[in-house]
């Protein structure tokens, strides 16, 4: 818990959760952040940003080669541009998306299956899985 309530500023806003049991239309496009290796230079301590695309689950081990087992509690997004995507330190990353101005954190970045790899979709943890169990936590935990 913080100290005092934040303010909005141009580095500080809020960030809704999903509501429990949503899906996100497939084709979507939402963005990735995170400090992870971009392939192109060395870490540099700035946050990244990466689009990604909504896709199905059928559609996400259809891409993978059917080698891939992917549970209720996981969905897949691809990158919107070959040589961008999630890669090592993004893990624990939002996965965001915007509807109507409003930023939703969907997704958290799971290791994955290498670092943006063309048509390799990336893994995430769907957040509107654990939706109502990360509202009674806070309900918990609220004074």
């Amino acid at each position: 818990k913080l100290s005092r309530p934040a303010v909005s500023n141009n580095a500080v806003a809020i960030i809704r959760l999903p509501i429990s049991g949503c899906t996100i239309p497939d084709g979507i496009t939402c963005s990735v952040y995170g400090w992870g290796h971009t392939g192109t230079r060395n870490f540099d301590g700035q946050l990244q940003e990466a689009n990604m695309i909504i896709m199905g689950n059928e559609r996400c081990i259809q891409d993978f080669g059917g080698n891939i087992v992917l549970k209720e509690s996981e969905m897949c997004a691809r990158a919107e541009s070959i040589g961008s995507g999630t890669c090592e330190r993004d893990y624990g990353g939002p996965l965001v998306c915007e509807q109507n101005r409003i930023k939703i954190v969907v997704g958290v970045i799971i290791p994955g299956r290498g670092c943006a790899v063309p048509k390799r979709p990336g893994i995430f943890v769907k957040v509107a899985y654990y939706s109502k169990w990360i509202h009674k936590i806070l309900m918990t935990y609220r004074s």
